[in-house]
């Protein structure tokens, strides 16, 4: 009736059974990394994988491997917002005055 104890720790796949404070300080730069990555992206601006991979050779895998997938999931994101704004907005305008000034034609839209 008395078994050994050794089995009754929970483990997970996946999932390291010990801490491993080295691989939790790599997930956390690579975590300020992807954030960096994301608020250039926002920015406008066209981050370079490679300079990123190059900067941090440690990461340079993950870097590789996860940032084109947030780079492609931030261009869904501002196609969808893009989308959304403009079915909010009539086909056509009918304001024929606008304050003082009197509209006679759209010259384009965008």
């Amino acid at each position: 009736m008395s078994e050994s104890s050794d089995h009754s720790e929970l483990q997970l796949d996946g999932f390291p059974s010990q801490f491993d404070e080295a691989g939790l300080a790599s997930c956390e730069k690579l975590d300020v990394l992807v954030t960096l990555f994301t608020q250039e992206l926002r920015a406008g601006l066209d981050p370079s994988i490679d300079a990123y991979a190059q900067k941090h050779k440690e990461l340079a895998g993950e870097i590789r491997e996860i940032f084109p997938l947030v780079a492609t999931l931030e261009h869904c994101r501002d196609r969808k917002e893009s989308e959304g704004l403009r079915h909010r907005f009539p086909q056509e305008f009918r304001i024929e005055q606008l304050g003082e000034y009197r509209i006679v034609r759209e010259l384009g839209r965008g």
